[in-house]
C-alpha cells in the first residue's frame, strides 16, 4: 500500500483503497446510495464497481445508487501521478468546481431524505 496502518485508540485502521476505491457493497441495506469514484475511471475500477453495485442490488432490490467520479477538469489537474504533492492544489479547486457543478443532481438524488 501506499499509506501505512494507522492506530486510533484501540482500532488499526488502512487506506480504504486498498480493498477498493468505492467500497459501495458495503452500503448493503441502505435504499439510496452515493458513490464517490475518486480516480479516474478504467476498466478495473468499472469492473469492481459493477461488481459492488451486483451485491447492492442482489441485497436491496430497490436501491438507488449515484455515481460521481472525476470529470475531465479534475483529470487533468490531477496528472499523472495522483500522489504528486504539486498536483493537490490544482486537484482541490478541481474537486471544489465539479463539486459546485453536481450540487443540484446531488440534492435531487437525495431529495427530502438529507
Amino acid at each position: 500500500g501506499v499509506w501505512p496502518p494507522v492506530t486510533i485508540g484501540d482500532q488499526r485502521y488502512i487506506d480504504g483503497a486498498t480493498r477498493s476505491f468505492t467500497s459501495a457493497d458495503l452500503a448493503v441495506g441502505h435504499a439510496r446510495v452515493a458513490i464517490l469514484l475518486p480516480v479516474p475511471p478504467n476498466p478495473l475500477h468499472e469492473t469492481r464497481l459493477a461488481n459492488e453495485i451486483a451485491v447492492l442490488a442482489a441485497a436491496t432490490p430497490a436501491v438507488k445508487t449515484l455515481l460521481l467520479q472525476v470529470d475531465a477538469g479534475a483529470i487533468a489537474a490531477i496528472g499523472r501521478i495522483a500522489l504528486d504533492p504539486a498536483r493537490r492544489g490544482p486537484a482541490l479547486e478541481a474537486g471544489r468546481r465539479q463539486g459546485r457543478a453536481v450540487v443540484d443532481t446531488v440534492r435531487a438524488f437525495w431529495g427530502d431524505h438529507t
